[in-house]
C-alpha cells in the first residue's frame, strides 16, 4: 500500500486490512464449531475437515492475488497511462516505486544507520510478545468460565475477535478524519493492555476476566495498524521502504517463538507471573513508542528544513 498511497491516507485502508484478518480469526472459530459435526463425514475427521475447508480457499486466491494483483501504479494494467502518471505524481518524490526497486547498498547502510529502524523493532517485538500474549490466556479463562467441551470454547473465542474488528475499523476511521493521533492513540493502546493484565492477576471473577480478555484483545490487535503508517514515514527509498517493512514484519514472529515459552505450564494454572512479564514488555513497548515518535517528529523537522532550502 505504500507504493500507492500517501502516509496520511494509510491508517484507514491499514486498519481494513488487519481488520478483516481478525474477523477471520471468529469466523475460524465458527467454522471450527460446525465443522466439529462433519467428524466421520466422508470418512474424514473433523480436523481435517477443517484443513480442506479453511485452506484450499486461501490457496486458490493466492493464485488470484499473484496474477491480477498490480505490483506497482507504473506497471498496474488497470490503469490508463494518465492514471499512472497521476498516482505517481502525487506520492512525492521519497516515496517508493517500482522504478526505484534496484538493489541499493548505500541506502541499505543509511536503513541501518537510522535509529528508528532498531525503536520501531524494539516496539514491534515487545507488543508482539506482550500485546499478542494475551491471547494465550483465552483458553484458561474460558475454561474457568465452565466451557470445558472444545465445541463451546470454539464458540468463546469468537467476541474477542468480532470486538477487534469493530474496535480497529472504529480507530482507523477516527485516524483518517484526524480526530484522534496514531502515537497518543498506540501508546493508548499499550495502556488499556496493561490494565487489562492488572486486572487478570488481581481479580479473581472468570467473567470480569473475561470481559477484561476483549477488551485487551482489541486493543492488542490494533496496535501495529496504528502505528504502520507512521513506521512507513520514517522510511525514504524504494529498497529502504522494501527491507525496513520486511524486517519490522519479521521483529512480530518474536511472539510466536517467545510466547508459549511465557506462558509455560509451570506458571498455571493462574499465569500470574506470565502476566507480569507480557506487562513488563508492554512498558518497554510505551517508552519505545515515545521515542520512535521523538525520532520521525525530528526528521519530518529535518526534511521540512531541507525543502526550505
Amino acid at each position: 500500500m505504500a507504493f500507492w498511497y500517501k502516509p496520511k491516507e494509510l491508517p484507514q485502508r491499514v486498519a481494513i486490512f488487519y481488520s478483516v484478518g481478525q474477523l477471520s480469526s471468529a469466523l475460524s472459530g465458527l467454522l471450527a464449531y460446525a465443522i466439529g459435526f462433519m467428524d466421520g463425514l466422508g470418512g474424514l475427521a473433523g480436523w481435517r475437515w477443517l484443513f480442506l475447508l479453511e485452506g484450499l480457499p486461501a490457496i486458490i486466491l493466492a493464485f488470484v492475488a499473484l496474477f491480477w494483483l498490480p505490483d506497482y501504479p507504473e506497471t498496474s494494467k488497470i490503469l490508463t497511462e494518465e492514471e499512472r502518471s497521476y498516482v505517481q505524481g502525487r506520492l512525492g518524490k521519497s516515496a517508493p516505486s517500482g522504478k526505484k526497486g534496484h538493489w541499493d547498498i548505500a541506502t541499505l547502510k543509511v536503513l541501518f544507520k537510522d535509529p528508528t529502524l532498531y525503536t520501531f523493532s524494539i516496539f514491534w517485538i515487545c507488543h508482539g510478545i506482550g500485546g499478542f500474549g494475551v491471547g494465550y490466556a483465552l483458553p484458561t479463562v474460558i475454561y474457568e468460565l465452565g466451557f470445558t467441551t472444545t465445541s463451546k470454547s470454539q464458540l468463546m473465542n469468537i467476541p474477542p475477535y468480532v470486538a477487534t474488528f469493530l474496535f480497529l475499523n472504529t480507530v482507523g476511521y477516527l485516524l483518517h478524519k484526524k480526530i484522534i493521533r496514531p502515537w497518543t492513540t498506540a501508546v493508548a493502546i499499550e495502556s488499556t493492555i496493561i490494565i487489562c493484565y492488572i486486572i487478570l492477576v488481581t481479580v479473581p471473577n472468570a467473567v470480569v476476566k473475561y470481559l477484561a480478555l476483549i477488551v485487551a484483545v482489541s486493543c492488542a490487535g490494533s496496535a501495529y495498524p496504528v502505528i504502520w503508517p507512521e513506521r512507513i514515514r520514517a522510511i525514504d527509498g524504494t529498497v529502504a521502504a522494501g527491507i525496513g517493512i520486511g524486517w519490522t514484519n519479521a521483529m512480530a514472529q518474536f511472539s510466536g517463538i517467545v510466547g508459549p515459552h511465557v506462558y509455560n505450564t509451570k506458571f498455571g494454572p493462574t499465569y500470574r507471573v506470565s502476566y507480569v512479564i507480557c506487562l513488563c514488555f508492554l512498558v518497554v513497548a510505551i517508552t519505545a513508542i515515545l521515542t520512535s515518535w521523538f525520532l520521525v517528529h525530528r526528521k519530518d523537522r529535518r526534511r521540512a528544513e531541507q525543502l526550505e532550502e
